[in-house]
């Protein structure tokens, strides 16, 4: 029988972490059984996320089993963030992870953080073929997101000719973004505003606002992809120069949604590869 690999997972983002991407790569690359442990000193791998305040990462989800310097000094651990590093706010994070050079998947791409590799938050939305995740975890935008539907211009759907605007805050730059004059009737949805999931909402909306919460190198927003799979025209989505999409659906850095119908959003389709031979050679250098 193979010996079971164990997991910890610290300030994760997820309250279902034993049934998300991650761990079904972690448990494809070593082939082995997985179980969880809350205590990283027992655990043969500790993943660690950002979503700690700087007081918890140092007093109480860390401090309790480790210590700041002890987590420095951790060996088996890989830190992943699906969020914006180069935002203020999470600048404790982006300092911990580039100090200590722990092993981490995050938005940044080679470029910038040749430590590190590149694993868009979007990703785990995705309907791999190789990976067989529970519905419920698809739960937060409501179905699987069809990479060949990525691959291709958009359909649009028969919605209403107004743009859909899901948003969970109102401030800046996000107040000046929706005030925006886009030519077009706008209906705003804060959280709790609906019933369903967000592919029941934006589905029935010919346009979707689709902007990022904050500017980072190669950080990319869930928000395209997903009014890409549901048909909803995106607007108001900037370029980045480092991210995912395909450049030639923007004009004057501002995504052109006639280029829509007519070009795909990605060029070539995503592939795992990278992120689980990064996985797997940091995992090997831990034993050594």
């Amino acid at each position: 029988m193979k010996k079971k690999f164990k997991i910890c997972f610290l300030g994760h983002w997820d309250n279902n972490p034993k049934e998300n991407l991650i761990t079904k790569i972690i448990s494809k690359v070593i082939d082995s059984p997985i179980v969880f442990d809350s205590n990283p000193r027992k655990a043969d791998l500790v993943l660690l996320y950002n979503f700690l305040n700087k007081r918890q990462l140092i007093s109480q989800k860390i401090n309790k089993h480790l210590g700041l310097r002890g987590l420095l000094s951790y060996q088996r651990m890989i830190a992943v963030s699906h969020e914006n590093l180069d935002h203020p706010n999470l600048s404790y994070y982006r300092n911990l992870i580039i100090n200590s050079e722990i092993p981490r998947l995050t938005f940044w791409p080679k470029t910038i953080d040749i430590k590190g590799c590149r694993f868009p938050y979007w990703w785990n939305y995705l309907d791999w073929e190789e990976f067989d995740l529970p519905m419920k975890y698809y739960s937060r935008y409501g179905k699987k997101i069809e990479i060949n539907r990525l691959l291709a211009p958009i359909i649009p759907n028969r919605g209403k000719s107004k743009i859909c605007i899901l948003t969970s805050h109102l401030n800046h730059p996000r107040n000046t973004q929706i005030k925006l004059d886009y030519k077009l009737e706008k209906e705003i949805y804060r959280k709790g505003d609906w019933q369903g999931s967000k592919y029941d909402l934006i589905s029935r909306y010919k346009y979707n606002f689709a902007v990022e919460n904050s500017c980072g190198y190669g950080y990319e927003t869930e928000k395209l992809v997903e009014a890409w799979d549901a048909g909803s025209i995106p607007v108001g989505y900037v370029r980045n120069p480092l991210g995912d999409f395909n450049q030639a659906l923007f004009e004057n850095d501002l995504i052109n949604s006639s280029f829509c119908l007519e070009k795909p959003l990605l060029l070539e389709k995503p592939n795992l590869q990278e992120v689980e031979d990064y996985i797997l050679n940091s995992i090997n250098k831990f034993s050594l």
